[in-house]
């Protein structure tokens, strides 16, 4: 089963071509998606010769949020993998908290991989994407926008890979089951203030239109492939 797997996610970081590059770093928050891809990254660059770290970002938010932070932290560190946990020194506003702890926690894990001229990877899978091509349809998006994620793009001269972002939502705790690994449950995920909660409650129990958006985002990315090599030739 292992085997198996290794190979699926050695072919995931070929599709992503960041397989060349040799340090990466894993953003960690300890929750399933994460831990999942921590764990086969792990396992990955021990194979290939490659380095490898996870960046944990603690905002501060929640009261308990140092001691998850560090529970995590000794989680991973027990399985060999080398884990830094980052502070967020900024205060945390009164609204769009969900946006503002993103770009913190994004400022934070490009200026270490950047330092260590290394390839950020997140764990992004087909259900973050089908909320994300929710969200812009929602919002009128046009045809770049309905392309949803890019499995891998560039930020301030940061490689970013997303390797499991054709993978089912729920893969990813199925691999922690497998590799016997506990990981957080975020109870801002059950918080339905937030836009993005409200649609991946509903298509958790709607999976025809996660994978119709998903494909909606597939048609969109070969129309954008078709127009730029029209414009090429």
């Amino acid at each position: 089963m292992l085997t198996r797997l290794d190979a699926e996610f050695a072919a995931a970081m070929l599709a992503t071509g960041l397989d060349q590059r040799h340090s990466f770093v894993s953003a960690l928050s300890g929750g399933a998606d994460s831990t999942a891809l921590c764990l086969l990254m792990a396992r990955y660059a021990a194979a290939n010769a490659k380095t490898h770290r996870a960046i944990i970002v603690d905002h501060g938010i929640r009261a308990n949020a140092s001691a998850e932070a560090a529970r995590v932290a000794t989680r991973m560190q027990a399985r060999g993998i080398d884990v830094k946990i980052k502070k967020v020194s900024d205060k945390a506003p009164t609204t769009g908290i969900q946006a503002w702890a993103r770009r913190q926690r994004f400022d934070i894990m490009l200026a270490h991989a950047r330092r260590d001229n290394a390839a950020l990877l997140l764990g992004h899978h087909a259900g973050d994407q089908a909320e994300t091509i929710a969200m812009r349809l929602s919002k009128y998006s046009g045809l770049a926008g309905l392309a949803g994620m890019k499995r891998t793009s560039w930020r301030a001269g940061v490689p970013i890979g997303r390797p499991m972002l054709d993978w089912p939502a729920t893969r990813p705790a199925d691999i922690c089951q497998l590799f016997d690994c506990a990981f957080e449950s975020d109870p801002s995920n059950l918080d339905r203030r937030f836009e993005r909660i409200r649609l991946r409650q509903f298509m958790l129990h709607e999976q025809k239109y996660s994978t119709m958006l998903c494909q909606l985002g597939h048609a969109a990315r070969q129309i954008l492939a078709t127009l730029d090599q029209t414009l090429v030739d």
